[in-house]
């Protein structure tokens, strides 16, 4: 019985030892003497070939496991780095303050600012109380509670208030009848009035038209666009420009608020602003989702007045609680010491 037996590497091998051989048996030497010292010189030149030719294609097995095992080592020590990289991101975001967190340090440092350092503008506009009533509430809720600091009612009624951030501002339509200013009364003037009341009590009742609407923009339009011809033709003093630009910014925001479906809540007085101190103030506007609007030309003092009384009850409130608001996230380093 005869068994056959082929290996792919071992018929390989024979085939360079075959080729080995041929190649020693037809080798010619090109000069005499060329067979001086070369070692497969001789019957067993051909066998020492051979042995040399398998000890070569052993030692590249032993090199491509020996890579391999290097390579494998490497794909680990990867791993390895990639899994320390993700610990080290884990312990740094650790550190880190959520966003909430960041969104209360930026609330404490824009109260912090306006509390000291406020501008006109951002009080007159009612940025600073809108940032002090939410901050108030906080305090609230945390169980820090201060003094019932009480609000100059006369200021109240001409603070101005939207049905929440972004709603319809009023403006100067809040006040019946319009006062106008000098630079704007004239023919113009008498002729707004009348379609400025008809379209108020309209938004008022829910009944204002589109025909009615259109008529107040129309006119309101015209008187802006002759105020400004005249001034260009220098016929309006600068003390008149400066009142009536702001008087002209807040009508037209207004006029536009007539369209809002919610702005009746704003003209029947049912959002009027209650509240005998600051803390009860602003319970009310938080449950009744009212917001500060901007004053009208002439409002700045009772707005003034308001931001005050806010200031003070904040200072009251954390200096008889001790609690000082975080401005920025606490040092870890300097937490573990």
């Amino acid at each position: 019985m005869t068994f056959s037996f082929h290996h792919p590497m071992l018929t390989g091998v024979s085939a360079l030892l075959v080729a080995a051989s041929l190649a020693q048996a037809q080798y010619i030497p090109a000069y005499p003497g060329a067979y001086v010292n070369n070692p497969y010189r001789g019957p067993g030149g051909a066998l020492a070939g051979q042995a040399e030719l398998v000890s070569s294609v052993g030692k590249l097995n032993i090199d491509q496991e020996k890579a391999r095992v290097e390579r494998e080592a490497a794909n680990q020590a990867k791993l390895d780095t990639q899994k320390k990289a993700f610990d080290q991101m884990l312990y740094e975001r650790s550190l880190q303050p959520t966003h909430a967190e960041d969104l209360i340090y930026t609330e404490n440092r824009v109260v912090s600012r306006m509390m000291t350092s406020p501008q006109p503008l951002e009080i007159a506009n009612g940025k600073t109380l809108n940032a002090f009533l939410p901050y108030i509430m906080r305090l609230s809720e945390t169980g820090v509670q201060g003094p019932p600091i009480p609000v100059n009612q006369v200021a109240l009624k001409r603070i101005n208030v939207s049905t929440g951030l972004g709603g319809p501002q009023l403006g100067v339509l809040k006040d019946q009848p319009l006062i106008w200013p000098m630079g704007l009364r004239g023919p113009l003037q008498q002729k707004a009035d009348p379609l400025l009341r008809s379209a108020v009590s309209g938004a008022t009742t829910g009944s204002l038209t589109p025909d009615l609407l259109k008529q107040v923009r129309s006119i309101v339009k015209q008187i802006e666009d002759d105020f400004l011809k005249r001034f260009r033709a220098e016929e309006v003093t600068t003390a008149d420009y400066l009142t009536a630009v702001p008087f002209l910014d807040s009508l037209k925001s207004g006029v536009e608020a007539l369209a809002r479906p919610d702005v009746n809540r704003l003209l029947d007085g049912s959002l009027a602003l209650q509240g005998n101190n600051v803390p009860e103030l602003c319970s009310n506007m938080s449950y009744s989702g009212i917001s500060f609007a901007a004053g009208n030309p002439g409002s700045e003092a009772a707005y003034r007045s308001l931001h005050d009384s806010f200031v003070g009850y904040i200072r009251t409130a954390q200096a008889s609680s001790g609690v000082q608001p975080l401005m920025r996230p606490p040092n870890p380093l300097t937490a573990k010491k």
